[in-house]
């Protein structure tokens, strides 16, 4: 069984048809709710019950769907390679993403990634990472949990150390304690089906950040960002950066040499000398905030910097002496 969902009909929904009170109470979708109908089995007080029939309060609602191509209730994943996974139930589970790996098989047909590595079966990503970047991610267990989760807004916090030298610059939409927005349209690069581009015929893209170290010496200067995302458009930190003239150490895409002639002056020095340290862009998913779909119990997940990070950081330490803490 593929998935399970109990509820119990309250005073406020006595006498309403089955599927509307699942679909407003559960969070079900409408398709799912079909699919329950034409596929799976929908019993009230344990006794079969039409999706149009009206319910009564107290009455003991069980909606089950079964799919082949779902992990079935009760199984847990059995990665084939080291994953960790910080949680996992019958619905979903959170996983820290390695760098150089996909979050799904790519459209070209690269079948290695994150959702293979960890099961058999089909894992919906709620959320996703590019591929070289590391850090938490959700993925769903069934289409119920892909949709209600879907429909939240999570909390998603960043790690990024880009080059420059970055100074606070809060407006209007800047939540309390975080020191600046960037807020700048992001489209499709034309010609290209992977690479962006920030362009006013895009779609609004609003990245939050705080700074929390910055290590400068005669070759140039590296920050340490906490980002916070407010939209999720694809490549949105990385190109937001790049926009601001901080491009992300290790970049490649969005890289330094994106910059003017003047600006790749100022940051060339440093960036070809901590080239050999790292091979992806310096960004981590550290930080991740949902309401479980079922019960509705708010979880917070962390992740600490990986090894490639540690190893970058520890060696401006030296390069650079002692990094000058911004915040108190």
């Amino acid at each position: 069984m593929n998935m399970i969902l109990r509820w119990i009909v309250t005073e406020q929904d006595h006498g309403r048809r089955a599927v509307d009170v699942l679909c407003e109470r559960t969070g079900m979708s409408r398709l799912l709710a079909k699919r329950v109908r034409l596929y799976g089995l929908l019993t009230v007080n344990d006794k079969f019950h039409r999706m149009i029939d009206p319910v009564q309060a107290g009455d003991i609602m069980i909606a089950t769907y079964t799919t082949d191509a779902e992990m079935p209730f009760g199984e847990r994943c059995a990665p084939s390679h080291d994953i960790d996974i910080l949680f996992e139930d019958d619905w979903f589970l959170v996983a820290n993403k390695p760098p150089h790996l996909l979050t799904h098989p790519s459209y070209t047909g690269e079948v290695e990634s994150l959702i293979t590595y960890l099961s058999k079966y089909n894992l919906h990503p709620v959320s996703r990472l590019d591929r070289q970047t590391s850090g938490l991610i959700v993925l769903a267990k069934n289409g119920h949990a892909h949709y209600v989760i879907g429909k939240e807004k999570m909390l998603k916090h960043y790690l990024a150390l880009s080059f420059g030298s970055w100074s606070p610059s809060p407006s209007s939409s800047t939540p309390p304690s975080w020191d600046g927005t960037i807020d700048l349209p992001i489209g499709r690069l034309p010609g290209s089906i992977v690479e962006r581009m920030v362009t006013e015929s895009g779609k609004r893209a609003v990245t939050h950040y705080k700074i929390e170290k910055q290590w400068s010496c005669k070759k140039g200067t590296v920050s340490r960002l906490l980002i916070q995302l407010e939209t999720g458009r694809t490549h949105q930190i990385r190109l937001h950066c790049l926009a601001t003239g901080h491009p992300l150490v290790g970049e490649s895409l969005y890289g330094w040499d994106k910059l003017s002639t003047k600006q790749q002056e100022n940051i060339r020095p440093l960036a070809e000398h901590l080239s050999p340290l790292i091979d992806r862009q310096a960004l981590h998913a550290t930080r991740l905030g949902l309401h479980h779909p079922i019960s509705g119990e708010h979880l917070e997940f962390n992740a600490p910097p990986p090894e490639d990070f540690v190893k970058i950081e520890t060696h401006l330490d030296a390069l650079c002496q002692i990094p000058s803490d911004v915040k108190d």
